[in-house]
């Protein structure tokens, strides 16, 4: 085993929360990424359990004991102010990530992530092609809620949080009706925050939309042990589909635009 010290997960654990949407997920979405930056921790190193009472794998009580730390400092927030379940970057810890950012540790390719198994100009031309797809899916998205009659917008902000896609009956109107995010199977789970919240608040219908078709089911595999965990009150409403799925969507309606107009036309 080479575990690094607690103290060096600090910087990484900020950096990961930071690159996170609204700079804050899950735990269970973290715990990979921050071994990410440490190249001597090997697969079976993450899987190593605790002996005591309530086993549980050491690494991840690592970033938990890290991210204590990080509370008394003032640079996580507190549950209070995050929300139970979420693990959340305050401003000090931002302002600490800007000035020591050249400290972070080697950031290391995990074996576990498929888009890391290949070779540099693979990896590269993958990344732009999930780019590409999720900026077409967005796009889509967007026009799709345009035909249906809904006031539809990107990368819609309120407050510190972003979600890829949002859906409202007409712009003037508070509330969200449907909320998508959308990004590669593997990041999918940075995301059930913000679902959990915009069924907290709009009571919107919820869409994960996967930018790899082929990664359909490993995306599905990846959310359903949290959709009955923490995050089991959007399980039931949370729907995956892939940039495939919008694109044939968008292909069938767009056509018609006008006559779909003209029937939900008040």
């Amino acid at each position: 085993m080479a575990f690094p010290r607690y103290k060096d997960i600090e910087l990484p654990l900020l950096h990961e929360l930071n690159a996170a949407s609204g700079g804050r997920t899950s735990p269970i979405a973290i715990y990979e990424r921050v071994a990410e930056h440490f190249p001597t921790l090997t697969a079976a190193d993450l899987k190593v359990i605790t002996r005591n009472r309530r086993p549980s794998p050491i690494w991840n009580n690592m970033v938990q004991w890290a991210r204590n730390e990080l509370v008394k400092k003032g640079e996580i927030e507190p549950p209070s102010v995050s929300g139970r379940g979420i693990w959340a970057i305050s401003d000090k810890g931002r302002a600490r990530l800007a000035s020591e950012r050249h400290l972070l540790p080697r950031r290391a390719a995990r074996r576990s992530e498929p888009i890391a198994r290949e070779n540099g100009s693979e990896y590269e031309e993958r990344v732009m092609r999930l780019r590409e797809a999720r900026s077409r899916t967005q796009r889509q998205l967007v026009g799709i809620g345009a035909i249906l009659q809904r006031f539809a917008l990107s990368d819609y902000r309120q407050d510190e949080f972003q979600y890829d896609v949002i859906w409202k009956q007409a712009q003037h109107l508070p509330r969200a009706t449907h909320c998508f995010q959308i990004d590669s199977a593997e990041r999918l789970l940075n995301a059930l925050p913000l679902l959990k919240r915009a069924s907290d608040i709009w009571g919107a219908r919820l869409f994960l939309v996967t930018t790899d078709e082929s990664e359909t089911q490993t995306a599905r595999e990846r959310l359903m042990p949290h959709f009955s965990g923490e995050f089991q009150a959007i399980g039931a409403d949370a729907n995956v589909l892939t940039a495939a799925d919008v694109n044939a969507l968008y292909g069938a309606v767009n056509p018609m635009h006008e006559l779909l107009g003209t029937m939900l036309r008040n």
